[in-house]
């Protein structure tokens, strides 16, 4: 896959990020690659101190790739917790075609209401980069803490920093390489049925081919993604119209309503009809509260 990343363009964006949430982010590429960081790559009091050992070095990358990782393979953003116990979370920059190109990892945050009750856990995992316990307590301290609602604020707006991304060309693909036509085929196509011979056959390539290529761009099997293809555009139209849950299933290319209902539960924790419910309470919320209503 054959992307390019504007760094500058990159770097304003995490930049302003910090400026209004006071928290650090890197800019990765599909691979896991840093593009970006906040600040002139400025981190975080404890994470400044513990990165002159180099063991803890790698295992900071390993602890943000992962989570690159584990958001390649759902195609979700997550919090999460590092390798030493600080809040952190990762938005995945998504195309028009749901391929993702790239991550946004931000934080080193202190887990709210817990600060003191998760120190000596952090000292623990501290313990063997070489830095002594009253060292780690002072710079510890120095971490934010926010509540869980800036929090969840916090990761909205970076999910919508993510669509900028793209939309402003931060980051681009492209449409030559083979992970945007087999992408580009799956969501023109979904509702009909997708095997993967029928795949293959009409982009002229082999099984071996095009499962590695799922694998290595996609996080998961082919059929994994299609699965989610089909579910987030099924969700789409479950929010934006009336439709009965039996139509949308057919426009997604799962006509049997059970299974469905069976593969949306199994990827959303929820049924599509309780789904819809959720969406739809949280609307007539939100306009009681603005008095809309």
């Amino acid at each position: 896959m054959r992307l390019s990343f504007d760094r500058e363009k990159l770097q304003k964006i995490i930049d302003s990020f910090y400026l209004i949430s006071g928290i650090h982010s890197v800019v990765y590429d599909d691979k896991g690659r840093g593009l970006a960081w906040s600040q002139n790559q400025v981190r975080s009091p404890l994470c400044a101190l513990l990165r002159k050992n180099p063991e803890f070095e790698k295992q900071c990358i390993k602890s943000d790739f992962d989570a690159c990782m584990r958001c390649k393979s759902t195609g979700k953003g997550e919090m999460y917790r590092c390798h030493i116990g600080l809040e952190e979370f990762v938005v995945p920059i998504i195309t028009e075609k749901n391929l993702i190109v790239g991550y946004i990892v931000s934080g080193q945050l202190t887990p709210y209401g817990l600060k003191e009750e998760s120190l000596q856990q952090v000292i623990d995992k501290c313990a063997s980069y070489g830095v002594s316990e009253p060292v780690i307590r002072e710079a510890y301290f120095q971490h934010r803490e926010i509540s869980p609602k800036l929090m969840e604020a916090a990761f909205e707006i970076l999910q919508a920093c993510t669509a900028y991304v793209w939309m402003s060309k931060a980051a681009s693909i492209s449409e030559g390489s083979l992970a945007f036509q087999v992408s580009d085929y799956i969501t023109n196509s979904l509702d009909g049925s997708l095997g993967t011979e029928q795949i293959c056959s009409h982009l002229g390539i082999s099984k071996t081919r095009i499962n590695r290529l799922a694998q290595e761009y996609f996080g998961t099997s082919l059929q994994n993604y299609i699965r989610r293809q089909r579910v987030d555009r099924s969700k789409t139209l479950l929010e934006d119209t009336d439709l009965q849950i039996c139509q949308i299933a057919r426009q997604v290319g799962i006509p049997d309503y059970n299974y469905f209902t069976k593969v949306f539960k199994s990827l959303e924790g929820c049924t599509p009809r309780d789904y819809r419910r959720s969406k739809q309470k949280m609307i007539l919320t939100r306009h009681a509260s603005t008095g809309e209503i």
